[in-house]
């Protein structure tokens, strides 16, 4: 198991807590007080830096810390990443270079990971705070509901089903090339799902004791909710 935490967990406390429980564990550094210009100046002296593109120098550091939590020395492995741009987001070069300072708390060895693979492993998380982010804005569950413990499960249940229900018809009709025109993506969020798909303007009618959904002549999303369709009444 591994567990991973943003920089609001970077404390001794935490850290002591993860080692004693002896489990993985991948805690973003909170630089604090931190001088990227030394960090930069150490770059340049040990010669780190390595050329990414013409504007733009990355140095990774890869140190054991020694630390004193409650009078007692812990040790943990800390990796450093220091980027340095020489032009803002737009391509304008900027008076003086803009350095980014990021690192990381882990117990996990280098030879498993080295840093380059450490932060990677740790930007997992990031695309996972995306679906996490999905559920509780587009599905409208950022808070839930009720006090009682029982309410909040059945609704957390029913909300995985209309999670999983809208991830499946959003890949299955928004990435198609019959799918409405939109930028190529290899997923589409649940807010797309329900304005391309969901909230559509249709006609509910009655034939052949049937119900049937009427669209209207040229809708963009039909041709895939259809194909979508049919193969849900397939499997």
């Amino acid at each position: 198991m591994l567990i991973t935490l943003d920089a609001g967990h970077d404390a001794a406390a935490n850290r002591e807590q993860l080692q004693n429980a002896q489990t993985d564990y991948l805690i973003k550094w909170n630089p604090r007080s931190e001088d990227p210009q030394a960090w930069a100046e150490r770059a340049r002296n040990a010669g780190r830096f390595q050329t990414v593109r013409e504007d733009k120098r990355v140095a990774y550091f890869d140190d054991t810390i020694e630390w004193t939590f409650k009078k007692q020395t812990h040790t943990a492995r800390r990796v450093v990443c220091l980027i340095e741009r020489t032009t803002d987001h737009q391509g304008q070069p900027v008076l003086f270079p803009v350095l980014e300072l990021a690192g990381w708390w882990t117990n996990l060895a280098i030879k498993d990971f080295d840093a380059e693979a450490l932060i990677a492993l740790y930007q997992r998380r990031g695309t996972s705070e995306q679906y996490h982010s999905e559920f509780k804005t587009d599905l409208d569950l950022e808070r839930l509901p009720s006090g009682k413990f029982s309410t909040n499960e059945c609704v957390l249940a029913l909300a995985s089903i209309a999670y999983n229900l809208l991830r499946y018809i959003g890949q299955n009709t928004l990435i198609g090339p019959d799918a409405p025109i939109r930028k190529p993506a290899q997923r589409r969020r649940l807010r797309t799902v329900l304005q391309e798909v969901i909230y559509k303007a249709v006609r509910l009618i009655r034939r052949g004791r049937r119900y049937w959904l009427r669209f209207g002549r040229g809708d963009p999303g039909y041709a895939a909710l259809s194909r979508c369709y049919r193969q849900l009444n397939s499997t």
